[in-house]
């Protein structure tokens, strides 16, 4: 049976098409794999470009938190609290409805009466989704916890976790840029080699 990429083999299709429509299978064009047929590889763009820019922006966002005055710091802080406890409150009020309803309709699986035996299952079934459900997604007792636990931390602290935040996303970036530098110039070697084997105009890089 013929597949997407030989279909069209009896129609003409030559053997440099054919071989460019197989490349996108592989590594360094498996990004393009979901692209038309017919629409050949692309040079892939260059990632590493786009981290350096993050790792810039969390850097002079970093920066500009340092430069802050010490009451601005926990101003920062101060505003930072409110907004996570106004999150944890909002998610322990709709946690708590939640369950209520989920119990509602636990206690009406439970007053169903199967009409067979061979409903008994489907009983069973219900209810075991509805308790695994509420096990899983309405845990009162750890969302209370955190309330908790934010609302004993100081405005400081949460201006110091973000500043590690920003330090951890900038490192993250800056390795991610090293890595796709690396891989991106390997992958372009590999595709320019391809079109050249193949007779064939290196393309442009992908936009």
């Amino acid at each position: 049976m013929a597949t997407g990429l030989t279909a069209q083999i009896p129609n003409g299709l030559t053997f440099p098409e054919f071989a460019l429509r197989c490349a996108r299978q592989f590594g360094p064009t498996i990004r393009q794999r979901d692209d038309d047929t017919d629409v050949p590889p692309k040079l892939p763009k260059n990632d590493a470009e786009r981290h350096k820019r993050e790792a810039a922006e969390y850097l002079q966002r970093q920066q500009e938190m340092l430069n802050m005055g010490d009451q601005q710091k926990i101003d920062w802080g101060k505003t930072e609290k409110e907004r996570e406890l106004n999150y944890l409150y909002e998610a322990y009020e709709k946690r708590r409805q939640d369950a209520i309803a989920y119990v509602l309709m636990y206690m009406q699986a439970m007053e169903w009466q199967p009409p067979s035996p061979r409903h008994q299952k489907l009983k069973d079934f219900m209810l075991t989704q509805i308790s695994e459900t509420i096990d899983w997604d309405c845990d009162l007792n750890g969302l209370i916890r955190r309330i908790k636990l934010v609302e004993s931390e100081q405005p400081m602290t949460f201006f110091e976790v973000k500043i590690k935040d920003l330090s951890w996303s900038y490192q993250f970036h800056i390795e991610q840029a090293e890595k796709q530098q690396v891989g991106h110039e390997s992958n372009c070697t590999w595709i320019i080699q391809l079109y050249q084997s193949l007779g064939l105009p290196v393309p442009a890089e992908d936009n």
